[in-house]
């Protein structure tokens, strides 16, 4: 509209960017409202269903790629744990090549979208619904690497956060008393399924 301010809009985009303006006035993401966010310089659809990826995350997976190309062709799979819009998963099966990507959640909507989002970006993904390790088919999986940005922020502060947050899953946001709930979880958890040497 700034580009073109000679331009009349169509009735069909005036409702359409009405509606949406009511909707960020009552603090709904942009993200949501659009539908799609950016990361990694990737495409992601996105509903109320999953956590918005975060740019701090990208850091994350950057990581995530040195370690898995310092290891060669011994990293043969990689585990995403909570993938949510499957953000993670996908930006590692998009730059690493002949690494089996593994990523579950405990939400089938979730899961939903991020089938959908590795489709969009065209990467095959194996995607497993999961309480953290409770699917039995982990137990079957040769994973050199698992990554995780789990829920971090404690109960009690969720509260107090930007109205924005409201609008975003719970069960993706809620880390427990301290916040480090699910840390412990895989900490305790994770030794079970993995060969010595997995990061």
């Amino acid at each position: 509209m700034y580009l073109n301010k000679e331009r009349r809009l169509k009735p069909e985009e005036s409702r359409s960017l009405a509606n949406a303006l009511k909707r960020r006035f009552r603090f709904e993401p942009i993200q949501y409202i659009l539908g799609k966010a950016e990361f990694m310089g990737l495409e992601f659809r996105l509903t109320a269903d999953v956590f918005i990826p975060r740019p701090e995350t990208e850091t994350l997976v950057e990581t995530a790629l040195k370690v898995a190309r310092s290891q060669g062709q011994k990293l043969r799979s990689i585990l995403d744990i909570g993938t949510g819009s499957g953000c993670i998963a996908i930006s590692l099966a998009k730059f690493l090549k002949d690494v089996k990507i593994y990523a579950t959640d405990i939400s089938k909507q979730a899961l939903e979208i991020a089938k959908k989002n590795a489709l969009l970006n065209n990467v095959a993904i194996i995607f497993l619904q999961s309480n953290l390790f409770s699917n039995h088919k982990l137990r079957t999986i040769d994973c050199g690497l698992v990554i995780c940005n789990p829920p971090y922020i404690p109960t009690a502060e969720i509260k107090e956060l930007e109205p924005e947050i409201g609008y975003e899953p719970r069960i993706a946001l809620d880390g427990g008393r301290d916040g480090l709930d699910f840390y412990r979880r895989i900490i305790q958890t994770m030794p079970a399924y993995f060969k010595r040497g997995s990061f």
